[in-house]
């Protein structure tokens, strides 16, 4: 057991690959947080938001996130673009 572990620490497991759809940086995620923050606000005040954000996604050119509502887990889609000059806009 203890050889096995000494080999994936020195030599590595099995490469694996992702792809994005959408490279997610900091800033990306940090506007879309604060806009779903600032616009849908939890009012039990559980959450900082009411919804949750599922993933984040790009079809034709056109950016989005999925949301997922807490109370009620249905799926929403919440398009928005975000440039370097204009910021984030939904």
């Amino acid at each position: 057991m203890m050889n096995e572990i000494k080999e994936l620490l020195t030599e590595g497991g099995t490469k694996v690959f992702t792809t994005y759809a959408v490279e997610i940086g900091d800033a990306l995620w940090s506007a879309l947080y604060t806009y779903i923050e600032n616009t849908f606000p939890d009012e039990q005040r559980e959450w900082c938001s009411k919804y949750l954000i599922e993933g984040v996604f790009e079809e034709e050119g056109q950016k989005f996130a999925v949301l997922s509502d807490r109370s009620n887990m249905k799926y929403y889609r919440l398009n928005f673009s975000i440039t370097e000059v204009e910021g984030f806009s939904a």
